[in-house]
This record gives structure tokens, C-alpha cells and sequence, in this order.
């Protein structure tokens, strides 16, 4: 497997218009799609007086085509070429959230209509996670993918910062139905500017007549055979399992037997989600500058090691929230690293017409173990209370941190490693164009 350094360059990806107007639309549809994830449940709230159960509903029905449809949605994504994909989830979800403020005027949105849209809406946005990651490197060079990875998480993060700040005053003005609709718009423009984009993409290498359960099953032995792909799988299922477990812990001991009011508490995670914005712009410069798995261990490290800080800090209210702050904002700058470079890793070793496959398995393990930690969650603390619960999550991080330094290719890895299908791909944009 030979090696790609990453040589110090000026900002190339500025010089490529057709991955500029990919980020400027995915820029632009990350911040509605943050507006939504205020505006959505308040219109359950406010607008349709939802109950926490059927609050829990609605988000779970957002979230549950992850467990369905990944794996069949990678397998078919391979088929295809991705830009008409894209174009397609962004435009069926414009026209599913504008559903929302119609039937709300109309005065026929009921909960079950609302669930039904936050369903479609997460099928949709399924389709659209396994299908960008395999499309964005047909639209830049092979050692370009940290910088690109860097800027498109850079926007997310900066719209998980001021999103929802966006989305309250949106709210405000328009009301919770009508806030909907700058979502709506967002992804019109996502759409717009794909159809924008003149790069030519590689025909796909997979027959349509192959079934789609072997193909299912070809992306999962890549994942498991695959050592690189393989830890990555591993170590994201369960960082995102005990973060089921410490998230959904903390809010409960912050609110309940620490007294922090809400607003105290926003201001915690968004303290966390600007270590989020720092950690993806610092990437792209790490990436380049430092040797790739050291970074690699330091990012996971990053994410590990400052959640003992939820438990162990105790004191004053004021002494206890910025450990917090301390705690949410050096895990979110790991996070931030941790997934620019893991994702750049993905796209590097993996063959691209596998590449939809290959990502859906990975989200496949990460997500469902992930939705498996509020449920452990709520179940140790009526067990064990809820600061007990902290420092199981706590020490089962710093468990993972230890597998991941010592029994992991990851932290070895001197340089961003690429494998002939990179250069297979690379022959076949050139022959295109």
C-alpha cells in the first residue's frame, strides 16, 4: 500500500469550482437543517401540545430509518451515479419539511402527520449521508481530501454553533410551523447548486442486476477484513454508546440534583460546539503538518479522557459548570478532528464504487449502538444513580482510549495511506474528461 504525504500547500480548493459550490450549498442546508432541529419539536410542543412521550416519538421516527434503510441505501447508492442522488434527497426534502407550514396554515397538521414528514425526512437524509461521502471525492484529488472533509465539517459545526440561535429568533418572528420553510429553502439551494456542478463522475462499477444482498454483504466483509476499517467501525460504535449513556446522564444530574437552569445548560453545549468548530478548522492544518496517527490518537484522546470531568467535578455551581464547559469543549475539539481525519481515512482506502457500502456498514454499527445508550442509560440510573452512571461512562472511555492506543493500527499510521484503487479512480475521472 504505498503513501500520500500531504505536502504544504495554499489553498487549492479554493481554485475548484465544482467542490466550492458543493460546500456552499451543503454550508448553506446544514444551517436549515439546524433550524429544524429547533423548529421540528417545537411545533410538536407548541403547536400540536405533544407530550414527553410523543415528543420522543417524533425524534425516534427521525432517526429510526438509520436502522433500516443504511445498509440497502449503500448497496443501491453503489449502482448510481451520486449527483442525481443528491439532487433527489435534497429536493424530495424541501418538499417533505415544506409540508409542514402548509398543512399547519391548512389547519391539518396533527402528530401523527408531524412523524410521518420526520420519518420521510430521515429516509431521505440516509440516502443523502451514504451517498455525499462517496461523491465528494470524484470532485477533488486524493490528497486533498482532509482539506475538504475539514471545510465541509467546519460548516457543520459552525451551524450546530449559531443554527439554533438562528432558529429561536426565526421562531420568534414567523412562528414554529413557518420557521420550517429556511429549511425548505436551504435545500432548494443544496439542490440548485448541484446541478451547478459540471465535473464529470466515474460510471458506476456495479452491475444493476447484482443482488443487493450480496452487495450488502461485500460492504460488510470490507469493513470486517479491513484492519484500518475495522477499528474505526469498533472504536465509533462504542465512543457513541457511552456517549448514549454520559450525554442522556448528564442532562438528567444537571437539571435534577445539580439545579442548573436550561439557559446555563445551552450555554455548556455551546461551549462544546464551538471546541467542535476549533477541532474541524485545525484539521485540515494537522493533517498536513503532523504525522497522521499520532493525531489521530490525540484527537481520540481529546474525546475520552475530559469526561471524567462530569463526575469529579464538585464544588460550587459555578466551579461545577465550567468544568463542564472545560469538559464538552475539549471533547468536541477531538470529535471535530477525530471525524475529518477518519473520514478522509475512509475515503482514501476504500475502493469508490464500494464506498457508499462500506460507509453505510460503518454508520450502520456506530448509529445502532449509539441508540442503545439512552436506553442503558435511563436503566443505570434507577440502578446505580445517575453521578455512578457518569463514572461508569467515564471509565469505559478511558477502556476504549487504552484499546485504541495499544491494540489499533490507528495510532501507527505514519501517513495517509492509499491504496491502487485511488489511483483507478483518479484514471478514470482524467479519462473523462
Amino acid at each position: 500500500m504505498a503513501m500520500v504525504s500531504h505536502p504544504r500547500t495554499v489553498e487549492k480548493l479554493w481554485r475548484n469550482p465544482s467542490f466550492m459550490r458543493f460546500w456552499f450549498g451543503e454550508t448553506v442546508s446544514m444551517f436549515g437543517t439546524q433550524v429544524t432541529v429547533l423548529a421540528l419539536p417545537l411545533v410538536a410542543v407548541l403547536s400540536l401540545h405533544a407530550s414527553a412521550t410523543q415528543l420522543g416519538l417524533v425524534r425516534f421516527f427521525a432517526v429510526f430509518p438509520y436502522v433500516l434503510f443504511t445498509l440497502i441505501f449503500g448497496a443501491w447508492a453503489d449502482r448510481r451515479r451520486r449527483k442525481p442522488v443528491l439532487i433527489l434527497t435534497n429536493i424530495a426534502r424541501a418538499l417533505l419539511i415544506g409540508l409542514a407550514p402548509l398543512l399547519a396554515l391548512l389547519g391539518v397538521l396533527r402528530l401523527p402527520l408531524l412523524m410521518a414528514i420526520a420519518f420521510g425526512m430521515g429516509v431521505f437524509t440516509v440516502l443523502f449521508d451514504v451517498t455525499w461521502l462517496a461523491y465528494v471525492p470524484t470532485l477533488i484529488k486524493p490528497d486533498e481530501l482532509v482539506e475538504a472533509n475539514g471545510r465541509v465539517a467546519t460548516s457543520a459545526t459552525a451551524a450546530e454553533v449559531a443554527g439554533p440561535g438562528i432558529g429561536g429568533l426565526l421562531v420568534q418572528a414567523l412562528s414554529a410551523p413557518l420557521a420550517l420553510l429556511a429549511d425548505a429553502f436551504s435545500y432548494v439551494v443544496a439542490a440548485i447548486t448541484l446541478l451547478l456542478i459540471r465535473a464529470p463522475e466515474p460510471a458506476p462499477q456495479v452491475s444493476a442486476g447484482t443482488p443487493l444482498l450480496r452487495q450488502i454483504g461485500e460492504g460488510l466483509q470490507m469493513v470486517w477484513y479491513d484492519s484500518y476499517l475495522r477499528a474505526m467501525m469498533v472504536m465509533s460504535g462504542l465512543w457513541n454508546l457511552l456517549f448514549g449513556i454520559a450525554d442522556t446522564t448528564f442532562l438528567l444530574y444537571a437539571v435534577r440534583e445539580l439545579r442548573i437552569q436550561p439557559e446555563t445548560l445551552g450555554a455548556i453545549f455551546a461551549v462544546g460546539a464551538v471546541g467542535g468548530l476549533i477541532g474541524a478548522t485545525i484539521s485540515t492544518w494537522l493533517g498536513r503538518r503532523g504525522t497522521f496517527g499520532p493525531v489521530l490518537g490525540i484527537a481520540f484522546t481529546f474525546g475520552c479522557v475530559p469526561w471524567l470531568l462530569l463526575p469529579a467535578v464538585r464544588g460550587a455551581q459555578g466551579v461545577e459548570i465550567a468544568g463542564f464547559m472545560l469538559a464538552y469543549f475539549l471533547v468536541r475539539v477531538g470529535l471535530g478532528l477525530w471525524r475529518v481525519l477518519t473520514l478522509s481515512l475512509v475515503q482514501s482506502i476504500t475502493p469508490l464504487h464500494t464506498l457508499s457500502r462500506v460507509t453505510a456498514s460503518l454508520r450502520l454499527v456506530s448509529f445502532g449502538l449509539g441508540a442503545l445508550g439512552p436506553l442503558l442509560a435511563g436503566a443505570l440510573g434507577v440502578l446505580i444513580g445517575l453521578r455512578a452512571t457518569l463514572w461508569v461512562a467515564a471509565v469505559g472511555y478511558l477502556v476504549i482510549l487504552a484499546i485504541t492506543l495499544a491494540a489499533t493500527p490507528l495510532p501507527r499510521i505514519r501517513a495517509m495511506p492509499r491504496g491502487a484503487h485511488a489511483a483507478q479512480g483518479e484514471s478514470e475521472t482524467a479519462a473523462l474528461v
